[in-house]
């Protein structure tokens, strides 16, 4: 080799380390055998687009360093684009971002062909309420069904280690995994979101491992003594993935490791609930400017409840942070709120904020008020054996009236007043009492608290082309999440009904929203009106074929598999009501109409199905509510039984013919 040539790979070395593309020091490659290349296939999941050939991370605090390292076989199509890596981390005050380090992969074709990753990563910041986040993306070359994608990168943190939690399931089947902490021999504090720190007494975990799995503890070959937290597993089956399933971290593989700070679990929660408390209180102050805003709101001769909603409404004016609305997030100067005076004074702030706010101005109206921190239903099912503040999520309000307790959410943009969004109900977190705080539950929302109510008209001609309208109110917490996307962007939210819609109406149907009322009115119900046109089922024979409930014409049938792992988890109960009214010609005739059918399970979740003929017209009417939250797996089989029921209702068809 010429020296010009040596010259010229050298540069070119430089410039790939410059760009993180290649590690600073050489990987470890893991040379695959015959067998992994010429696999087509997993034993124990048939039907995988991948498989996870290999998965490792080692933590290594005195580095401050997370290295992980993958493996995977692409099987099918679907695989391709796990040689996609999307990596996010926090962008630092300095704007030097170095967290992700030594990003290195390669693609193994079938045959052998090593093709090495060179392409820099692609990357861009992304603003959010809590800061800045750059985003790379890393895209690994030529990937094909077939190959083996290969990579390890490392993440270093700064300032600090959190003890790992090691998640063994994921989605694809994992053949090997091996898993490594190095703790620090130096006396840490654990990292309490910035309050005071607790003595730490011990390192302890929590597992939920599949049989014959262990977590080993020795001490590292490294000569520096350090303890060494090992585990090695094999076939490990992929994440179930099955209709409304519980929060995958209720039930999934893994090891959570945290620093022990209390002498037990109970008092572990005492002493986290003392320092939240005492952090609300310190936000929630007494200051002049609630004081005065309460007494231009209030009068003395409001009821409890009248008192309240004043509040309630007053607070819901306040720019919420955690919902991206037209006037985006606070400039990178402007500073946040640091107390629920700034957060009246500035007008914004997070759900958390916001509520701190409003329990603020409650309690200047003289009357009790509490603060609770709850796990959101669709993250965590609260476990207090697992001394994990990571568990709780967001605060919501709780006021005595009248010797009861009302519990409130008025850091949910658009939440009604009296209620809980979805993720708050039927939820357990920690809250404040009179005597200090403890762990307690949050009510279920009422199954009328959710419905949504949806009216067709429409007229249809011999051919069975149809034109209407469509009618959807949403009452309640039903309008919460429709109102939040529409605070952001309410053409998207225009353009993602009319997707939807069309995705369930009868094939070919166009739906067109013509107006949605009532977006910013919390209070009050939400109503979107539609125009429809197009072919109101299958024409045969000189017939026409419409489903009973068009609204449910091509909607994805639930609970197909004749076998379940996990319990169903519905996100809310509900209440849906249908009616439909079609008005045919002079000249034609209806055939066949379904006949009325009832479905009720355990007593609280029920269908009505009913319908009626006149001389040019057909009414359908359905009524389907959802009153249990949670089906344990011993009741599956016969709730799967109601819905298919159900759904074969939904579907009978209308049969017009000509006269």
């Amino acid at each position: 080799m010429n020296r010009f040539a040596q010259s010229s790979q050298l540069l070119v070395l430089l410039l790939l380390v410059a760009l993180g593309v290649l590690p600073l020091r050489a990987q470890k490659w893991i040379a695959p055998t015959p067998e992994e290349l010429s696999m087509t296939g997993q034993k124990g999941a048939p039907s995988a687009d991948a498989v996870f050939l290999f998965h490792e991370e080692i933590t290594d605090d005195d580095n401050l360093t997370f290295t992980y390292h993958n493996r995977i076989k692409i099987l099918k199509p679907g695989g391709e684009d796990l040689a996609r890596v999307v990596l996010n981390s926090v962008l630092p005050t300095n704007g030097n971002d170095d967290t992700i380090r030594s990003f290195a992969g390669r693609t193994i074709h079938s045959d052998g062909t090593v093709i090495s990753m060179t392409q820099a990563p692609d990357q861009k910041v992304i603003t959010g309420p809590n800061g800045k986040t750059i985003q790379k993306t890393f895209q690994l070359p030529e990937p094909e069904v077939g190959s083996i994608l290969e990579y390890r990168y490392t993440i270093h943190l700064e300032n600090h280690l959190e003890p790992p939690t090691w998640l063994l399931q994921r989605k694809y089947y994992v053949q090997r995994a091996h898993y490594e902490w190095l703790p620090t021999n130096e006396r840490l504090a654990a990292h309490f979101k910035g309050e005071p720190t607790q003595a730490i007494q011990s390192i302890a975990y929590t597992p939920i491992l599949p049989p014959g799995v262990q977590v080993t503890k020795g001490i590292a070959q490294d000569n520096t003594n350090r303890l060494l937290f090992e585990l090695n597993a094999i076939d490990i089956p992929a994440l179930p993935s099955e209709d409304l399933m519980p929060p995958v971290s209720s039930f999934g593989y893994r090891v959570r490791f945290y620093y022990l700070t209390a002498s037990s679990n109970e008092e572990f929660w005492r002493q986290t609930g003392k320092i939240l408390s005492d952090d609300w209180n310190r936000y929630i102050g007494s200051g002049d400017d609630i004081r005065r805003l309460v007494a231009s709101l209030v009068t003395p001769s409001d009821t409890p409840e009248q008192k309240l909603r004043k509040l309630y409404a007053a607070v819901m004016q306040i720019d919420n942070l955690s919902v991206d609305r037209d006037r985006g997030f606070p400039k990178a100067e402007q500073q946040y709120p640091k107390s629920a005076d700034e957060v009246l004074t500035m007008s914004r702030g997070n759900n958390d904020q916001i509520t701190d706010l409003f329990v603020a101005m409650v309690r200047a109206a003289g009357m009790t008020a509490y603060v609770m921190r709850v796990s959101n239903r669709d993250q965590y099912i609260f476990d207090p054996s697992d001394p994990n503040i990571g568990q709780l999520d967001d605060n919501i309000a709780i006021v005595e009236v009248g010797g009861k307790e009302l519990f409130l959410d008025p850091g949910t943009r658009f939440c009604p007043f009296g209620h809980l969004f979805w993720r708050h109900a039927a939820t357990t977190g920690l809250r404040q009492t009179k005597a200090g705080t403890e762990i307690a539950e949050t009510p279920p929302e009422l199954v009328e608290a959710y419905q949504v109510q949806r009216v067709a008209n429409l007229t249809i001609d011999g051919e069975g082309e149809a034109t209407g309208t469509l009618k959807i109110t949403c009452l309640g917490t039903a309008a919460i999440e429709l109102r939040q996307a529409a605070a952001i962007d309410q053409l998207a939210v225009r353009k993602k009904l009319k997707e939807d819609w069309e995705n369930v109406l009868p094939k070919g149907m166009e739906f067109e929203v013509s107006s949605i009322d009532k977006l910013e009115q919390f209070d009050e119900p939400l109503t979107i009106v539609a125009t429809v046109k197009g072919p109101i089922g299958m024409t045969e024979g000189g017939r026409i074929h419409a489903a009973a409930d068009l609204f449910e014409a091509r909607r994805d049938q639930l609970f197909q598999p004749e076998s379940r792992l996990e319990p169903v988890h519905f996100r809310v109960r509900e209440i849906v009501r249908d009616a439909i009214r079609i008005t045919f010609p002079a000249s034609m005739r209806v055939v066949s109409l379904p006949a009325g059918s009832t479905e009720k399970l355990n007593g609280v979740t029920s269908y009505e199905f009913s319908s009626e003929s006149a001389a040019t017209s057909v009414t359908i009417r359905r009524n389907y509510a959802i009153g249990q939250l949670i089906y344990p797996v011993s009741d599956y089989s016969e709730l799967r039984s109601v819905f298919s029921r159900t759904q074969t209702k939904d579907r009978e068809p209308i049969i017009f013919t000509d006269k």
